[in-house]
């Protein structure tokens, strides 16, 4: 059915079980943990400021005594300084009170109801069916994302706040109407039942306590203010920072505490918020909603990613959400995904190009639930709703304006002081990505095959192969195998993370059968011999493919040349290897000193040696592919000059008492750009190789017909 055209809000599903947003035995457990732990927090600092209280009252009637004898100036000083720290313990366990926690971000913008109708009157349905007050603001902002926020007191506890919502225009270029819906619902969802107060009393209860241990500024810079009145208040420094590191080593068991029931509460309420949007909108919109925002800020990333690299070169995307646009038609397009009004109909998980892990856990440290865990309540709800494919976008007003003042605000906060005259439109930036896809792009016949992380290594032997094609050898089925080893690998990682404890989990599945903790090296050690297996398959289906590709070059010559493409290709992957490494040391060095304000000459001076020991390092492979011709020939035009010049530097980092930023710097940049180019070389070895054998395989295929 579709919704009137007039008519902006999707009708809700029809028959929903009230208790599906009743909280449930898990939310009410959770709950009264959070309760346990509001109530201790409030008898520890009861006790620690009956505590400090009798300690302060103690300081001040001795400083008081001292200041009824008025012996000398001296005396007097003491006594105050004593006073001094009876205050000073005061101050530091109320000042919480006064504190507040702002949720401010430069990105929000603030849209009004009489520019965007449509959207203000959507809102106001959307929270009288999810039972929560109007929003007392509302704001755009750039990102793929929606939240509902509040800045936060110690009084907020007590009395009702006003809540404000932001929507990223991100994700509003991703959904329809409907999708739109179920996420602003669930965000509306998390104030939607009285006991939901409970998350925001740990969440302030959080703030409190990180506030009274970090946010300390303006506290210490007071001190430290007094201290420099005499020397005599050094006393009620060094006094008042013992009371207080004592009062700080209790309060941080109560962090960890009240941080642990806030994770597992908040998890809770994050199933109860997508209860509410599930009740209000359908199962089948939900789990579309939840893969469209996913995919748009995939796509997102990289509008962002080239939005950072035209700020380089002085310039600016003229509107980043039609290039969002863009990206989303070109990856479905790659990845051959059915749309529907431009927006990808995601049937399955993962997404393009994902694959599937066969370990399922739940981290109890988290506070969200994993998109597989959110979909599968979603599916268990099982409402029908029938979905209105309007784009979200139609609640806006001015749409092309608006999107083009965010990109220009998104600018804005993100370089304020670049000079970003000259712009530049998404028809430029997909002209460039398609040309750079068909300068890299393997051909389609390998399916795929040859997208790993790194080239495979072969024996330059004869192996016996029964296929006679690339379509037959290069199948679905033999990639799929290929990726679900892969995905072995990664898992494998997973669970030795689990088992170092690097991850806190009670319990997890492997292909959907569960394992305690205890169990872990027992499975670890079967996905290791899966991995182990996998491997030595693909070892031999890589030395079969080496060797049909062979067999379809014809004669010797042909041969020949496609066993140097693919030497050259493996030392252009060992030398990009080498390069790698050395640059990640090299970046993580100079960051250091720059990061460290306390530096001493002999520390200082080490790291300077061991950047330049990677300075060496990084010459001697620039020369080796310098003296590869093969290498050389396929690099960009002025990446020669630009090695030659760097390798004829000797750069001591440190002149007299300081370091050199250029020096640095340009070392630091000669990494990179020695990583990009000899990419590139790879890039474009490894596609002549494979088009060579295309075309050996066309020539086989007209002379056996």
């Amino acid at each position: 059915m579709r919704m009137n055209e007039h008519n902006f809000y999707p009708s809700n599903p029809a028959n929903v079980d009230p208790l599906l947003i009743r909280p449930g035995k898990t939310f009410r457990r959770e709950v009264f943990k959070v309760v346990l732990a509001i109530l201790l927090f409030c008898l520890v600092y009861l006790l620690l400021l009956a505590a400090a209280l009798g300690i302060a009252g103690g300081f001040v009637a001795a400083g008081g005594f001292l200041l009824t004898l008025g012996a000398n100036y001296l005396v007097i000083l003491v006594g105050l300084s004593l006073i001094g720290v009876g205050i000073f313990i005061i101050i530091y366990l109320f000042k919480f009170v006064f504190a507040r926690f702002e949720d401010s971000k430069a990105g929000r913008v603030e849209v009004l109801p009489e520019d965007h109708p449509h959207l203000f009157d959507f809102i106001r349905q959307l929270t009288s069916d999810t039972k929560t007050p109007m929003p007392k603001r509302v704001y755009i902002s750039p990102g793929v994302g929606a939240c509902v926020f509040y800045d936060s007191s110690f009084l907020s506890m007590i009395l009702p706040v006003k809540k404000n919502l932001e929507i990223g225009l991100g994700l509003v270029n991703s959904l329809n109407i409907s999708e739109f819906k179920q996420v602003l619902a669930h965000e509306f969802g998390h104030f939607s039942q009285r006991s939901m107060r409970f998350g925001g009393y740990i969440y302030t209860l959080n703030h409190i306590i990180y506030n009274m241990l970090y946010q300390n500024r303006s506290y210490s810079k007071m001190l430290a203010g007094l201290q420099r009145i005499h020397s005599v208040f050094l006393l009620t420094g060094h006094l008042t920072v013992a009371i207080i590191k004592v009062i700080q080593t209790v309060l941080r068991r109560m962090y960890e505490v009240i941080n642990l029931s806030h994770r597992r509460l908040s998890k809770e309420m994050e199933f109860h918020a997508d209860a509410v949007a599930v009740s209000v909108t359908g199962s089948d919109i939900a789990v579309s909603a939840i893969r469209r925002v996913e995919f748009g800020e995939m796509c997102m990333q990289f509008c962002t990613n080239k939005f950072f690299e035209l700020a380089g070169q002085n310039k600016i995307l003229e509107n980043i959400y039609d290039l969002q646009r863009s990206i989303i038609a070109f990856t479905c397009e790659q990845y051959k995904v059915e749309t529907v009004n431009g927006l990808p109909v995601l049937k399955n998980r993962p997404l393009p190009g994902v694959s599937k892990s066969r370990i399922q856990y739940e981290d109890l440290w988290s506070s969200h639930p994993s998109e597989e865990e959110r979909e599968t309540r979603y599916r268990e709800a099982n409402i029908t709703n029938t979905a209105d494919n309007r784009l979200a976008w139609e609640l806006f007003s001015n749409r092309p304006a608006l999107e083009e003042e965010m990109t220009k605000h998104l600018a804005g906060i993100t370089f304020p002081a670049a000079n970003l005259q000259a712009t530049v439109s998404k028809d430029e930036l997909l002209k460039e990505l398609k040309t750079v896809k068909a300068k890299f792009e393997m051909p389609a016949v390998f399916n795929g095959y040859y997208n790993r992380g790194v080239f495979p290594s072969v024996e330059d032997i004869t192996v016996p192969v029964q296929a006679t094609s690339l379509e037959e050898f290069y199948s679905t089925g033999l990639v799929e195998k290929v990726n679900e080893h892969l995905q072995n690998k990664q898992d494998k990682d997973v669970l030795e993370a689990i088992a170092a404890k690097q991850i806190a989990v009670e319990q997890f599945k492997l292909d959907g059968k569960r394992f305690q903790l205890s169990e872990v090296e027992i499975v670890l050690a079967q996905l290791c011999a899966d991995v182990e297996k996998g491997a030595q398959w693909l070892k031999q289906r890589d030395q079969e493919a080496y060797q049909l590709n062979l067999n379809l070059a014809g004669c010797e010559e042909e041969r020949n040349k496609l066993k140097s493409l693919y030497s050259q290709i493996l030392r252009a992957q060992e030398y990009l290897n080498q390069l790698e490494i050395i640059a990640i040391v090299l970046k993580m060095k100079i960051e250091e000193i720059y990061n460290r304000d306390d530096w001493d000459l002999n520390g200082l001076l080490a790291v300077i040696e061991v950047i330049k020991e990677k300075d060496n390092e990084l010459k001697v492979v620039m020369r080796s592919i310098l003296d590869d011709p093969a290498l050389v020939s396929e690099a960009e035009p002025d990446f020669k000059t630009q090695m030659e010049a760097y390798l004829g530097t000797n750069y001591p980092y440190f002149v007299g008492n300081t370091c050199s930023s250029d020096e640095l710097m340009s070392t630091y940049h000669t990494g990179i750009r020695s990583i990009e180019n000899v990419d590139i070389i790879f890039k474009l070895l490894r596609k002549k190789y494979l088009d060579t054998v295309v075309s050996h395989s066309v020539i086989v295929s007209r002379q056996e017909a």
